[in-house]
């Protein structure tokens, strides 16, 4: 096996914290996760990779859930006032 094969199991993420997992399949998360918004009950869920990726296309899941997106984008000049956000 070459240096380049082992060096993938050198780099591992680490293993989940005892007790975190998936809120949609009990499967181990680690740390950096990906969450998804359960429209209906107005709630975020934390989820494994898979669960995540299930959800990132427009209109999985029949629109009840949707994957919170990893990017995220600051707008310095945006005017966001109370009246806005009501």
């Amino acid at each position: 096996m070459s240096t380049i094969g082992l060096r993938r199991f050198l780099q591992r993420p680490p293993p989940p914290a005892p007790g975190e997992q998936c809120e949609m399949c009990a499967e181990p998360i680690v740390a950096d996760h990906g969450h998804v918004i359960d429209l209906r009950n107005r709630s975020i869920l934390c989820t494994c990779r898979g669960c995540y990726l299930l959800f990132t296309h427009t209109g999985a899941g029949g629109g009840r859930h949707r994957a919170v997106p990893e990017r995220y984008l600051h707008v310095a000049d945006f005017p966001a006032g109370s009246q806005l956000w009501e």
